[in-house]
């Protein structure tokens, strides 16, 4: 055989297999099976879309479960009304026993909510006066002299220390009688 007899018998045979192989039937029921495959995957996506939907709808259930359990508790804890007269703006530790007032606020829930104060008419508002104001004042009505000078005494006392610092004496604060001198508003 020579060579190109070899060629031509190859490319009859390579011919041949290749008629052979595309003249081949599908198997019988091969389109049935391919059906009814179709049908058991769409089957299968139905049955996961509506697992998918049933744990979206759990899902949903706790929330609005959760939101009403919320209000629901909100609606228990008693109120403070801001800026409502009629209504004290603080709970008396006696209400809560010994405890001193912050720690009775949280025994009693509030936790400090609804927090702010009541807006006043007038800034800066007229408070009562501390203990220790109280003190003071009755002090000065009491000692007016011994006043001034411990007022004196510690005037000199922080301008002292204010120097040796290094603060330079425009940025102290005035003293008592620079505000006394200064125009009233």
């Amino acid at each position: 055989m020579e060579s190109s007899e070899k060629r031509r018998f190859v490319d009859n045979w390579l011919d041949e297999a290749l008629r052979q192989r595309g003249a081949i039937e599908p198997r019988p029921g091969l389109a049935g099976r391919i059906m009814a495959n179709l049908r058991a995957e769409s089957q299968r996506v139905t049955r996961t879309a509506r697992w998918w939907q049933l744990v979206a709808l759990a899902a949903v259930a706790l929330v609005i479960a959760a939101a009403m359990l919320m209000s629901l508790e909100r609606s228990r804890t008693p109120k403070l009304a801001v800026g409502h007269p009629d209504v004290p703006q603080r709970v008396p530790p006696e209400a809560h026993g010994s405890l001193p007032a912050p720690v009775a606020k949280i025994a009693g829930r509030h936790k400090f909510r609804n927090a702010m104060p009541q807006r006043q008419e007038q800034f800066p508002s007229p408070q009562p006066l501390s203990e220790q104001e109280k003190m003071l004042a009755r002090y000065v009505r009491q000692f007016p002299r011994d006043a001034a000078l411990l007022a004196e005494a510690r005037a000199e006392f922080f301008k002292i220390e204010r120097t040796e610092q290094g603060i330079p004496e425009q940025d102290a604060l005035p003293t008592s009688d620079q505000l006394s001198n200064q125009p009233n508003p």
